[in-house]
């Protein structure tokens, strides 16, 4: 068990198996706003009664926050702004590395693509 943030965006060409995320775990605004239904399929490891939406990845960060990240964000949540991209960038860890704030920045932030980004963040 560990920090998990991912930057992912939607894609009709996961490039791994891996590349789905199940339907519950999005907000309803995903779909209603941002039309995520067309990314829905099935994934080849749940099988077809598990519906999931198909992204690549573009960001991971695993450690590096500060403890008022976890009081902010909420574990096993997918967020859709722009906002809430720009928020993590509050909660990096100066003091564990320099490389961290780059790359919320680089791989998060510089990123986003408005309607297709999202962040699926656990721990």
């Amino acid at each position: 068990m560990g920090l998990d943030i991912y930057h992912f965006k939607v894609s009709l060409n996961p490039e791994t198996e891996y590349d789905y995320l199940e339907v519950e775990f999005f907000p309803k605004e995903a779909f209603e706003k941002y039309g995520f239904d067309e990314y829905i399929t099935e994934s080849p490891l749940l099988g077809e009664d598990e519906k999931c939406v198909s992204h690549t990845k573009v960001g991971y960060q695993r450690k590096g926050m500060l403890l008022e990240f976890y009081k902010e964000f909420t574990n096993d949540t997918v967020y859709l702004e722009r906002y809430d991209f720009e928020r993590l960038s509050r909660y990096v860890d100066d003091s564990f590395s320099t490389a961290d704030r780059s790359n919320i920045q680089e791989n998060f932030i510089d990123s986003y693509e408005n309607g297709k980004s999202f962040l699926y963040i656990s721990w």
